[in-house]
């Protein structure tokens, strides 16, 4: 890893910006300065929710002062990037590799945070998405969120099961302290019709007491990029926060989200898309390997929460999260088989012909998370311990009746002369259905954590620990007959923890920091010969510097860590149906970001990791030793904001990620690419109501390339150029 050539090469690019910005005069920029360091900070029972970073230590400790990486996407950004789906946020990130499924992967949040697969989970203000192991990934609409938080490296000691890699915090917006209703519309390429509606209103305020109240609601429909296939989402979020004096505050939320169709989710041959086929065609961005006659995706998400503060007094509070949901999906599917492509008839010159899978399942998943928490300050002469005990529980229920099948050559696919209408017989596509199973499944995870954060002067140290206890049955049936295929009792446990220590140089504005964390991941999974898997963990160092001057214009971090994974569950790359474990992955990590305010007209953010990752596979020398498929090997960022005048904000940026291995064997690799994106917002009044035209514009070139490969047949095309446009007015 070149280590330390990009080091040298980001301190000099990023000194010249610094130098800008730091002879910026500080009168200029006074009123658009955040203060977000400090020696000391309260308890504020009420604050964590409002505090950037919080999802690191589930307190208010400022970012500058925490010894781990965390980055945050506000909905200023959210919204100036037009962004519709977790990758599109998160894209200008460090350290993640986003749309490692490509374009097709729309209706789930597919993405690798330094180098590990999230695994379709995510969080929602603190709580997981739980993920039933089928097709039910679970999504929040990015017009709900007031921002996300990117937490890097291994979480479990705060939030049990999770992967080493990270955690992405999905937090949503809370009703306003005035009153005001937005109405936006939105249209663009592909067939775009959006309409958003969000109104908050304090009902009554007075010292005693309050009551606020806010409603977001969402239509979205457009074209998929896979032709024949849309894209569909209704959604309405109501919230209520009332404040019982001033130590009890209540907020209330409801779900309701429906995604009645979410584009495709094909893949594409490597023949015609990353290397040249044998005839010289190129497969088109918009390549659909499906059927229209059984291409169905319907996924609801319902859902409730609350979450409940009480304040003893300025030292000690009481928060309790809680958060229940009822999901479900029909899916029905057709499309690439993981396999070569085939000659169509025996004279054919070249092999056109994509063989295809049929897939067919209907899936539930009902499941409620907790998260109560303890904290306070007790100060021991100069030292102050912030103190935080927390329990929390995981309860989910899921079903799923599951059938795949392979079509017969009669249903072969041409790919470059497609027809996408063969299995105009519904019944008779059903029977090429082979055993359709039944899986019912229940989990339940309990966690109880400590943490100490020691301050004394500008030193901070920090520990926390945790015991989870997780328990699991499944039982797998065949559908048809009811017959027993499998059945699973799982009790496991682990103790995780976390150290880190940081001094914070308040004069330099400078913070090196270390820190050690262990993660831990408990599956209901069974090998082939259906034995169950051993829980994953992990552990990672790491080290690093933060810097933030004086005025608050410029931070800036720089972290290098060393991550192990043992007993790792991957897809089989000789059947992807089938999971096997491996006996670790090591990654070896380096990270640079940067955001600068140079004047009250430009600011700009840098980002820029390298990974190595391996994989340990002693019974099969071909792969030991290996780079996973999908990890990039680098990736940089660089967003550029100018406003000429007070009501006019440009944007550009450009994300480049760099080549990945296409197989498990590391035979090829997969090319780098370079995407640029545009944005423009105005905003004006019309008689007294402000008025706020956007457009935004995604892989502005409409470069055409290859985001992933699965193995030396199957690779995914990644998103070709959207362009939107919208008005806002609020009232």
């Amino acid at each position: 890893m070149k280590f330390y050539s990009v080091i040298v090469f980001m301190t000099v690019w990023s000194c010249a910006l610094f130098t800008q910005a730091e002879e910026t005069q500080a009168s200029e920029i006074e009123l658009d300065k955040v203060i977000v360091k400090g020696s000391d900070y309260r308890n504020s029972a009420f604050s964590v929710h409002d505090t950037e970073g919080s999802t690191a230590t589930k307190s208010a400790l400022p970012l500058l002062e925490t010894p781990l990486t965390v980055n945050i996407i506000g909905e200023e950004l959210i919204a100036l990037r037009g962004a519709t789906s977790i990758n599109q946020i998160v894209g200008y990130t460090a350290g993640i590799t986003p749309e490692t499924r490509g374009s097709t992967g729309s209706r789930y949040d597919q993405l690798t945070i330094r180098g590990h697969d999230p695994k379709f989970s995510s969080y929602w203000d603190g709580l997981k998405l739980l993920y039933n192991g089928g097709y039910l990934g679970l999504q929040i609409d990015p017009f709900l969120l007031q921002r996300v938080e990117v937490l890097k490296g291994p979480a479990s000691v705060l939030y049990g099961a999770n992967p080493p890699g990270g955690l992405i915090n999905q937090v949503s917006h809370r009703p306003l302290d005035y009153d005001e209703t937005v109405v936006g519309l939105k249209t663009g390429n592909r067939s775009l019709v959006s309409a958003t509606f969000d109104t908050s209103t304090v009902a009554w305020d007075n010292n005693s007491s309050g009551g606020k109240f806010r409603l977001l609601a969402k239509y979205n429909h457009r074209d998929g990029q896979p032709e024949h296939t849309e894209m569909e989402r209704r959604v309405i979020m109501p919230t209520m926060e009332l404040r019982f004096g001033d130590n009890t505050r209540l907020v209330v939320k409801a779900l309701y989200q429906h995604d009645p169709s979410a584009g495709g989710y094909g893949m594409q041959p490597r023949e015609g898309t990353l290397v040249e086929h044998p005839s010289g065609k190129k497969i088109a961005a918009d390549f659909y390997d499906g059927d229209i006659n059984f291409e169905v995706f319907d996924r609801i998400q319902k859902g409730v929460g609350y979450q409940f503060t009480y304040a003893f007094n300025d030292q000690w509070a009481f928060n309790q999260n809680v958060n229940a949901m009822k999901n479900s999906l029909k899916l029905e599917n057709v499309g690439n088989n993981f396999s070569s492509l085939r000659k169509i008839e025996p004279n054919d010159p070249y092999a056109n012909g994509l063989v295809r899978y049929i897939l067919k399942s209907d899936e539930n998943l009902d499941f409620i998370t907790a998260d109560n928490q303890l904290s306070g300050i007790v100060f021991t002469g100069p030292v102050t311990h912030h103190l935080l005990f927390g329990f929390d529980i995981r309860d989910s229920s899921s079903s799923r009746i599951t059938g795949k099948g392979v079509l017969p050559h009669d249903y072969i696919l041409d790919i470059f002369d497609t027809n996408n209408n063969q299995l105009t017989d519904h019944a008779q596509a059903l029977n090429y259905l082979e055993e359709i199973r039944s899986v019912e499944t229940i989990t339940r995870q309990l966690g109880w954590y400590f943490q100490d954060q020691i301050k004394f002067h500008g030193l901070t140290l920090m520990y926390s620990g945790r015991q989870d206890k997780a328990t699991s049955e499944q039982v797998i049936r065949r559908a048809d007959t009811d017959t027993l295929i499998s059945q699973l009792e799982a009790d496991d446990s682990a103790q995780t923890n976390r150290f880190g220590g940081l001094y914070l140089f308040e004069s330099l504005g400078i913070a090196p920091y270390i820190s050690w964390s262990e993660s831990f991941e408990p599956t209901v999974d069974l090998d082939k010969n259906g034995n169950k898997f051993e829980p994953t963990t992990g552990e990672q160092l790491e080290y690093g510097i933060k810097y933030e001057n004086a005025i608050g214009n410029i931070s800036a971090t720089l972290s290098i860590f060393n991550l192990d994974q043992k007993d790792v569950i991957r897809p089989d790359p000789q059947d992807p149906s089938e999971k096997i474990s491996i006996p670790g992955l090591t990654t070896e990590g380096f990270e640079f970001e940067a955001d600068l305010r140079i004047n009250p007209q430009w600011k700009t953010t840098l980002g820029y990791s390298e990974l190595d990752m391996t994989q340990e596979f002693p019974l099969e020398p071909e792969l030991d030793g290996k780079t996973p498929v999908g990890v990039a090997e680098s990736t940089f960022s660089n967003w550029w904001q100018y406003n000429p005048i007070n009501d006019l904000t440009l944007a550009m940026g450009i994300r480049h990620v760099g080549k990945s291995q296409g197989n498990e064997k590391n035979t090829f690799t997969v090319d780098a690419y370079t995407l640029f994106d545009f944005s423009m917002s105005y905003e004006h009044r019309i008689n007294r109501y402000p008025v706020k035209w956007l457009m935004t514009a995604n892989n502005v070139m409409d470069k055409y390339y290859v985001s992933s490969c699965f193995n030396s047949d199957v690779c995914w095309i990644g998103s070709e150029r959207t362009i939107d446009a919208g008005v806002e007015v609020t009232f």
